[in-house]
């Protein structure tokens, strides 16, 4: 995989963008704590990065997802716990279980059928609940997003983090909404694909571009 999209490359690209749209005669720089917050920019950016791996970590199977799986032992009714998008895999003993009933396995853990019938491994998800016919703890594995101080999207997406960053910039001054509404349909644009499991994605027009398609 790629290296990671790096947050003070963004931020200058979300910089410029703004600056480009909004006018420095006016409004100084975007860093500048009168006009803007501490750490707005890099908020914005953050977020963005945000929003677009969420997209990517609703799929199980996806590759993107690798850094963020992590792994909860759970004994039956125990809680699912928080997660974005599909749970990648539940084993039981080792054995990947096959999705069942509660009766079903209510009559499996109360040993219905006598003690020498080996059990499928079964399951069932119950809202937040996962209910098993194992004896001991399944092994979940599942995808979550902790935000932290840097991006953690892959640097092939860095286009609609910069675009959704720089929508939400320019949203917040007031002024100049048909530059914040097209670089915010151009972020959104690019979710789709990128749930698709596409990497290859075009690169993000230049301003004048931007502008010239909200027009």
């Amino acid at each position: 995989m790629a290296g990671l999209v790096l947050l003070s490359e963004a931020m200058a690209q979300v910089e410029a963008r703004v600056l480009a749209s909004i006018g420095t005669a006016n409004y100084g720089v975007v860093t500048d704590p009168e006009r803007w917050p501490t750490g707005e920019l890099s908020d914005a950016v953050l977020d963005a990065d945000g929003v677009v791996a969420s997209w990517f970590l609703q799929k199980a199977g996806d590759g993107r997802r690798v850094p963020f799986l992590q792994i909860a032992n759970l004994a039956n009714g125990g809680t699912i716990p928080s997660h974005i998008g599909e749970i990648d895999s539940i084993l039981l003993n080792g054995l990947m279980p096959i999705p069942s009933d509660p009766i079903s396995i209510q009559r499996d853990r109360a040993n219905f059928f006598g003690a020498s019938v080996k059990y499928v491994p079964k399951f069932f998800i119950w809202g937040v609940t996962l209910i098993h016919n194992y004896s001991g703890n399944a092994v979940l594995t599942y995808a979550d997003y902790t935000r932290t101080g840097a991006c953690q999207c892959p640097s092939e997406l860095s286009a609609p983090i910069i675009a959704l960053a720089t929508a939400n910039i320019i949203g917040k001054n007031g002024n100049h909404m048909d530059a914040a509404s097209a670089y915010h349909a151009i972020g959104v644009s690019y979710l789709g694909p990128i749930a698709r499991g596409e990497n290859s994605l075009a690169a993000l027009p230049g301003h004048e571009q931007v502008l010239q398609q909200a027009a």
